[in-house]
C-alpha cells in the first residue's frame, strides 16, 4: 500500500433549512390566497350565527320567564276581581257575607238597639202616656215610659234572635242589594234614594218589633190594634204611610232608614262597577293567552308548565 496522503476536510458552514411549507396531497393543486380567506370567513361567519344564536336563547328564556310571571299575575288578579265581583256585585254573594250577621251577637246587640229606638221614637210613648194620665200625674210619664222603653229594647233583641228575624234580615238585604247593583249600572234608580243618599230600609223589622209588642201590651204603642206588616221591598214612603196612620202620628221622613251611600261616592262606585265588570272578563282571557304564548315560545315545554303550575299555586 502506498503512502497515506493529508485530507484537508474544509471548515464547516452553516447550513439554511428552508422553513416548512404546506403539504399538499398527491394530485391537489395548492390552495391559494383568496381560498384560505373564504375559509376563515366561513368560520367567523359561524361563530357569529352561534353567538347570535345564543343571544336569541337567552332572549327567548327570558320572555318566557316573563310572560310566566306575568300569566300568574293576571290569574292572581282574575280570582281577586271574579271574587270581588261575586261577593259585592252578586246578591248570592253577597248575603253570604251579611247572612251571618245575624247570628253575631255584637250585630243582634247593635241592631237591637237602633231599631228599638226608631220604635220609641216613633211612638212617642213619653207624650202620649203624659197625655193619657190625669192632670198633675203627669211626672209618672218618664218612670213609666223607661219601663216600657226597656220592654222595648228587650223584646226587640229576644225578636232578633228568632229565625223570622233572620229570614227578615236576609229578604230587606236581598231587596236592597238588588236595588243598589242596579242604580250602579245605571239600569234603574228604583234604590232607597233620600236627598243625596241611598239607605237600607229598616221598617220591616220596625213592623215585626211592634207586631210583637202589640200582641204583648195590646193597644198600647198605637190607636188600632194589629199593627201593619210591611214586607220588605216595599217602598220606604208607602211604609212610612201605613205606620204614620196606625201610630195615629206622622213619622219622620227618614224614620227607619240606614245610610249605606252616599250621593259623593256614588260616581265613584259606578266607575268602579263598571270597570270591574270589564275586568271579570278581560283578566281571565288575557291569562289564558298569556299562558299559551308562553308554552308556545318554550323550548322546554314541560318545564315551562311546571313553572307556570308553580304560579298557579302560588296565585
Amino acid at each position: 500500500a502506498s503512502d497515506a496522503e493529508a485530507v484537508t476536510v474544509p471548515d464547516a458552514q452553516a447550513v439554511t433549512v428552508p422553513a416548512a411549507e404546506a403539504v399538499t396531497p398527491a394530485g391537489a393543486e395548492p390552495a391559494t390566497g383568496a381560498e384560505t380567506d373564504v375559509a376563515a370567513a366561513a368560520g367567523s361567519a359561524e361563530a357569529t350565527l352561534a353567538a347570535s344564536s345564543r343571544r336569541k336563547a337567552r332572549t327567548r328564556n327570558a320572555l318566557v320567564g316573563a310572560l310566566v310571571v306575568l300569566a300568574s299575575l293576571a290569574l292572581l288578579l282574575s280570582g281577586v276581581a271574579w271574587w270581588t265581583h261575586y261577593t259585592v256585585l252578586n246578591t248570592d254573594g253577597y248575603l253570604g257575607v251579611v247572612g251571618p250577621l245575624a247570628d253575631n251577637p255584637e250585630t243582634i246587640e247593635k241592631l237591637s238597639e237602633h231599631i228599638a229606638f226608631e220604635v220609641i221614637a216613633a211612638t212617642d210613648l213619653e207624650a202620649r202616656t203624659s197625655e193619657a194620665l190625669p192632670e198633675g200625674r203627669s211626672f209618672l210619664a218618664e218612670p213609666i215610659t223607661g219601663t216600657v222603653d226597656a220592654f222595648i229594647a228587650e223584646q226587640t233583641r229576644q225578636l232578633l234572635s228568632t229565625q223570622e228575624a233572620r229570614d227578615l234580615w236576609i229578604d230587606v238585604n236581598r231587596v236592597a242589594h238588588t236595588q243598589v247593583v242596579a242604580l250602579l249600572r245605571g239600569e234603574s234608580t228604583n234604590a232607597y234614594i233620600e236627598g243625596d243618599q241611598v239607605k237600607l230600609n229598616m221598617l220591616p223589622f220596625v213592623s215585626q218589633v211592634l207586631v210583637r209588642i202589640d200582641s204583648r201590651l195590646p193597644g198600647a204603642l198605637g190607636t188600632r190594634f194589629d199593627p201593619p206588616v210591611i214586607a220588605p221591598g216595599t217602598p220606604p214612603e208607602e211604609a212610612n204611610t201605613q205606620l204614620s196612620e196606625w201610630l195615629g202620628r206622622p213619622l219622620m221622613e227618614d224614620a227607619g232608614q240606614i245610610t249605606i251611600l252616599t250621593s259623593e261616592a256614588l260616581g265613584p262606585a259606578q266607575t268602579a262597577v263598571k270597570w270591574l265588570d270589564r275586568l271579570v272578563i278581560i283578566l281571565p282571557i288575557v291569562t289564558v293567552l298569556l299562558t299559551a304564548a308562553a308554552i308556545w315560545l318554550s323550548r322546554h315545554r314541560r318545564r315551562t308548565i311546571i313553572e307556570l303550575g308553580i304560579g298557579v299555586a302560588a296565585a
